[in-house]
Formats: C-alpha cells, sequence, structure tokens
C-alpha cells in the first residue's frame, strides 16, 4: 500500500480484484488503526473468498473486531455502503461523466477520480 496524502492508502492489483493479502493489509493498516477505541468493534462484508483468511481471523480476534459476513448475492441490497453511498455516487457520476470523458479513457488517475467524485457529490 502507498501512502498519498496523509494517512491515505492506496494499492492495486494487476487484475483489478481484491487478493487476501491486500484485504489482510487493508485491515491491518487502515481498519483497524481507524475503527475507533470502543470493542468489540465490527466489520461488515460480503463472504467473498478473498476476504477470509486465518490471518485475518486472527488479527480481528486480537483487535476484538468482530466480522460479520453477508450471504452470497445480498451484498448490493444489504452491504451498507453499497445501498447508501457507492450506489448513489454512481448513479451521480454516471450523469456528469460524457462517454469520452469518463468511458474511453485509458486509466481514471487519482485527480481525475476526485475531481468527478467531487463534482458528483
Amino acid at each position: 500500500m502507498t501512502v498519498i496524502i496523509g494517512s491515505w492508502l492506496f494499492t492495486y492489483t494487476d487484475t483489478g480484484y481484491v487478493k487476501t493479502d491486500k484485504f489482510y493489509t487493508w485491515f491491518t493498516r487502515a481498519f483497524v488503526p481507524n475503527c475507533g477505541r470502543a470493542r468489540p468493534g465490527v466489520l461488515v462484508m460480503d463472504n467473498h473468498d478473498a476476504h477470509i483468511s486465518a490471518d485475518l481471523i486472527h488479527a480481528a480476534r486480537e483487535n476484538e473486531v468482530v466480522l460479520v459476513g453477508l450471504p452470497s448475492h445480498t451484498t448490493h441490497l444489504l452491504q451498507p455502503l453499497d445501498v447508501h453511498i457507492n450506489g448513489p455516487l454512481k448513479q451521480k457520476v454516471r450523469i456528469k461523466c460524457t462517454f469520452t470523458d469518463c468511458y474511453l479513457m485509458e486509466e481514471i488517475t487519482l485527480l481525475s477520480y476526485f475531481l468527478t467524485f467531487q463534482h458528483a457529490n
């Protein structure tokens, strides 16, 4: 993971899909340090294979974080960020983006993403 601005962390995979090691790194370097001091903490997630590992379960137990897995094929209905944040944001971004601005880009830069996010939000 790379620190870009202050405590922001960014990473990528060759395939674009989350991998077990990246998810574990996110959990230990981003989620746990920023989920507050009250325990137990809760992480609601889908049950994707990349999200479940012995190391992750061990780290969650050590940090008193309860892992809540949502049933397969229900995250679009149940996952809070998808329902209340990401879904509406995606709709707004689609409205703001023209075909050439967003869909023909070979690479979305960090700056172009945040500019689109700012205008959509």
